[in-house]
């Protein structure tokens, strides 16, 4: 089991992070998606919790509005740079970000 991840929504709550399917952004906000179909809103940046994922390895940045868990990841489409996860969520892989992201989807595919 992987470290818990803490966030604060009136109170302190602690989500296992392998839960996690992705984070995305909605300016200072930051959205949770889990693999039991939970949404939870939390009031604080995406920065913020890349920085609390940073140790692990499955964790990826794919823009400045999106982290992915790989392991939730079914296919990356090179050309139109789209990353879809296994719960039908897609994704574009920002253009600056596209050769680091596939250098790591590589061990992947």
């Amino acid at each position: 089991m992987q470290k818990p991840l803490f966030i604060y929504k009136n109170e302190e709550k602690s989500i296992d992070t392998s839960l996690i399917v992705y984070v995305q952004s909605d300016v200072n906000y930051s959205c949770f998606r889990l693999s039991n179909g939970t949404k939870i809103l939390v009031a604080k940046t995406l920065k913020v919790f890349e920085h609390r994922l940073q140790g692990q390895k499955n964790f990826i940045r794919l823009s400045k509005s999106c982290i992915i868990n790989t392991h939730f990841l079914k296919t990356y489409d090179q050309d139109s740079r789209r990353i879809t996860l296994m719960n039908g969520y897609s994704v574009l892989v920002s253009r600056r970000r596209t050769k680091n992201i596939q250098a790591i989807l590589n061990s992947f595919f």
